[in-house]
């Protein structure tokens, strides 16, 4: 088609659109019109809420296991360095050992709340509830004598209330991101 008849043929359909508009259809147009246009975000809205919900759920459970891990490795190598052998289950150690050295290197988890909620403060504090946890476990697995132990616990009670006040404003922060507005929670 060459300009002048391709100009004539968009001309016919603005005057046909126009004639229709002018009658009783124009609110019928404009709604549908409206509705086509919104709909295409309301559904990119409810799906990234969806995938939120998702990776918030992934990250609390992540948190939550690991702390549980850590917390195993806490007792079980108190429970060594204390000389009390009723409490000490080598097993338990080796498999929280194993968890958190996995945790440690898991790098996916940082790679869907980046695509999830972005670059913001989500990821900076899950970024820091990670180098927190890297470094309470690795100076517990360091620490080789009840004189070590004594000066991990010192060292590590501060970093473990960090971890915790972190690791709360974390979920907090992800849960309250994901979820509806309170005026679609009713529906």
């Amino acid at each position: 088609m060459n300009g002048p008849a391709l100009l004539s043929g968009l001309e016919t359909i603005a005057r046909w659109v126009v004639a229709h508009i002018r009658g009783a259809g124009f609110a019928s147009v404009i709604g549908g019109l409206t509705g086509a246009l919104l709909s295409p975000l309301f559904v990119f809205w409810v799906d990234q809420r969806r995938l939120r919900g998702e990776v918030a759920v992934t990250v609390v459970e992540w948190t939550q296991d690991a702390y549980r891990s850590l917390e195993v490795l806490r007792v079980q190598k108190s429970a060594a360095f204390q000389g009390r052998t009723d409490l000490m289950r080598s097993e338990d150690l080796r498999l929280a050992s194993e968890d958190l050295r996995r945790r440690l290197l898991h790098d996916a988890l940082r790679a869907r709340v980046a695509v999830a909620f972005g670059d913001g403060e989500e990821l900076r504090l899950l970024n820091t509830v990670q180098a927190i946890l890297r470094v309470v476990v690795t100076n517990a697995w360091k620490v080789q004598t009840v004189v070590d132990w004594g000066k991990y616990q010192e060292e590590v009670e501060p970093r473990m209330q960090e971890l915790d006040r972190t690791r709360q404003a974390l979920e907090a922060r992800l849960v309250r991101r994901a979820r509806l507005p309170w005026i679609l929670r009713k529906l």
